[in-house]
């Protein structure tokens, strides 16, 4: 049994990517609108929170080689982007 281990760092980097920014998007917008989240399924397209996972992963990925700078910044950018961008909403 051998293990590419190249090959899983990068998988690492990728769910890195994909979900540091999704944690701090979540714990902001639940702080910021509890009582407003649209469940069901006519729910409509929520942009900030997308464009703010975008911006997150953007500096993900430009930051990666230095892991721990990556994950912190890539939590602030886009945790600070949705207040940011929801602040105006409340």
């Amino acid at each position: 049994l051998t293990i590419d281990v190249v090959g899983y760092e990068s998988f690492l980097f990728t769910i890195g990517a994909l979900f540091v920014p999704l944690t701090a998007i979540t714990l902001v917008d639940w702080i910021l609108n509890r009582k407003h989240w649209n469940l069901s399924i006519d729910a409509p397209m929520r942009w900030v929170p997308f464009i703010s996972w975008v911006l997150g992963y953007i500096v993900y990925e430009y930051l990666h080689p230095e892991w721990l700078g990556a994950s912190i910044s890539s939590f602030l950018v886009s945790g600070l982007s949705t207040a940011a961008f929801s602040w105006r909403r409340i």
